[in-house]
C-alpha cells in the first residue's frame, strides 16, 4: 500500500473527499436508525402500534437485561434458535 507521502495532491484531495463522504454516510445511517427507534418507541407509547405485536424498544431492552441478570438469557436464545432450526427442517 502506498504511503500518503507518495500520492499526488489530486490523489490526496480525492482520498480526503472519500473519507468525508464515508463519515457523512455513516452519520446518516446512525441518524436514520436512531430516528426509527425513537419513532417506534413513540408509536407504541401512544398506542398507534399494538404493543402486543410491536413491543417497545425500552421493554425489549428491559426484558433482555432482566433475563441476563437471572442467568437464563442464553437458555432462551438457544431454545428460540433450536425451535427455528427445527421449523425450517420440517
Amino acid at each position: 500500500m502506498k504511503k500518503t507521502n507518495d500520492c499526488s495532491p489530486a490523489r490526496l484531495k480525492y482520498l480526503k473527499a472519500q473519507r468525508k463522504n464515508a463519515v457523512i454516510i455513516w452519520s446518516m445511517r446512525f441518524i436514520i436508525l436512531f430516528a426509527a427507534v425513537v419513532l417506534w418507541e413513540l408509536l407504541t407509547r401512544v398506542n398507534v402500534l399494538d404493543s402486543f405485536l410491536f413491543s417497545s424498544p425500552t421493554k425489549i431492552i428491559d426484558t433482555i437485561l432482566q433475563l441476563n441478570n437471572q442467568g437464563v438469557l442464553y437458555l432462551h436464545v438457544f431454545t428460540t434458535l433450536f425451535e427455528t432450526l427445527i421449523g425450517f427442517l420440517i
